[in-house]
């Protein structure tokens, strides 16, 4: 039989104090581990930036230095092995960071002769500007009244749609631009309407990845714009012949608790009868 003991009652907490105890535990805990705090920002935050130049730099010294790429690059590869080109050719890369897709290109194609034109946020413009080694085929520019009077070969937009404040304005504005070719790459699309979702990354992740021993680990939140695959498609064949679209990765994109598949498109300029 099992008797009570009194004395142990006194020492019973009530369920209120033992949940505020482990709360503590749990947040003393948390503060512990690598990860800082959550902060919402946008890609023409200073810090953002910063890493992800300092990335892009680490990335093109690997590559000049060991002379070697990671099989995600190949990518990079496949509008100028589809497209018909010059030995000289000019490029609008939208969103294209510190470079990263010019530096790839360069190591699979070094005898083209590139106008690589990189348009970005001001900051991130500026600084890249500053940073990068100086390059003749390489520029950087923040606004689109800066090409007005250049004849653009093809376009890319890697993975940079997604994340400005209005897609389908700049979508408009990339494919009046008229390229004799457009490449979409690493674009989330959703199968219903256009949705605002909030994506969460790791600081120090954002730009190409070659060693992540000394990654900041501070967690940063990302407002993006994942567009309606009907609405982009039908913005693209109003312009242009869809000559490839490719499934590039299945849920590839997280954010807001919902996942979209990565879609790529290689773009040929309809020809005016």
């Amino acid at each position: 039989m099992i008797k009570s003991n009194k004395s142990f009652n006194h020492h019973v907490l009530p369920f209120g104090v033992f949940v505020s105890l482990i709360r503590k535990k749990i947040v003393k805990y948390a503060k512990s581990i690598s990860y800082k705090k959550i902060y919402s920002t946008n890609y023409d935050d200073e810090q953002l930036t910063t890493s992800i130049v300092k990335n892009t730099l680490a990335y093109s010294r690997f590559i000049s230095e060991e002379k070697s790429i990671p099989i995600t690059a190949l990518r990079t590869a496949l509008p100028f092995a589809l497209g018909e080109f010059q030995r000289r050719i000019t490029v609008l890369d939208f969103g294209g960071g510190a470079g990263t897709t010019y530096f790839e290109a360069k190591y699979f194609f070094p005898n083209k002769d590139f106008k690589w034109i990189i348009l970005e946020t001001k900051t991130m413009a500026n600084m890249a500007e500053s940073m990068t080694t100086k390059n003749d085929e390489l520029k950087f520019i923040n606004n689109f009244r800066e090409i007005d009077d250049i004849k653009i070969d093809l376009v890319i937009a890697n993975s940079s749609l997604q994340y400005t404040d209005n897609p389908i304005d700049h979508l408009n504005k990339l494919i009046n631009i008229k390229a004799k070719y457009f490449f979409i790459t690493r674009t989330p699309l959703a199968n219903e309407q256009s949705v605002k979702v909030l994506q969460t990354s790791i600081l120090g992740e954002n730009g190409p990845q070659i060693d992540d021993k000394l990654v900041n680990k501070t967690r940063i939140n990302i407002q993006a714009t994942v567009v309606s695959k009907n609405i982009l498609e039908n913005l693209l064949e109003s312009c242009y012949k869809i000559k490839y679209h490719i499934l590039e990765e299945k849920n590839g994109f997280d954010a807001s608790g919902r996942s979209f598949d990565l879609f790529g498109y290689f773009c040929e300029l309809n020809i005016e009868e």
